[in-house]
């Protein structure tokens, strides 16, 4: 089974600045000095240090004392466990999305085509009074579910788009 993290008060304003996240996914690759990490971030050693300290104090990173003169940082099994959500799981998560807003939207497009194809009485199901002979497209049933099934439909194409743009800039194949 696996370790269950627990996202106190500490680790939420760890991960609320997005220099000390973009930190973390640095450890994904390798330890890192000071040194290192202001060279690649292009941040000053004194404001990496304090998001190191910030890290190290929700237990999300560890210092590597190996009695050398360089101060090594690591991801500590908590800190790889927040960075394993990691790509995949993004993905999947941004396609159920995806799929879920496409079947709400072709769904409640359908009955709203279901409901124009009935003949008889115009339906309505919402409780609304309808004058006998009023058309069944303009019913304010109908213009709400066609609201609803277009903006699903376009919140899909959203996300589509954006997991594109994601696989594209992590490069999962």
């Amino acid at each position: 089974m696996p370790d269950i993290v627990v996202l106190d008060g500490k680790v939420i304003g760890a991960l609320a600045s997005g220099t000390r996240r973009a930190i973390l996914k640095k450890f994904i690759q390798a330890p890192y000095t000071v040194s290192e990490l202001s060279r690649e971030l292009g941040i000053n050693k004194s404001a990496i240090s304090k998001h190191l300290d910030k890290l190290a104090d929700a237990g999300l990173i560890t210092k590597m004392e190996n009695g050398k003169e360089f101060i090594y940082y690591e991801l500590t099994n908590k800190g790889k466990s927040i960075v394993g959500l990691n790509e995949n799981a993004k993905l999947v998560i941004l396609l159920s999305s995806a799929i879920t807003a496409f079947n709400l939207g072709f769904l409640t497009l359908y009955v709203c085509y279901e409901k124009l194809q009935t003949p008889g009485e115009p339906a309505n199901t919402f409780g609304i009074p309808m004058s006998p002979g009023s058309p069944g497209l303009v019913s304010p049933e109908n213009i709400l579910l066609l609201i609803i099934g277009i903006v699903a439909i376009l919140v899909c194409l959203y996300l589509i788009r954006y997991t594109y743009k994601f696989i594209k800039t992590t490069g999962i194949e």
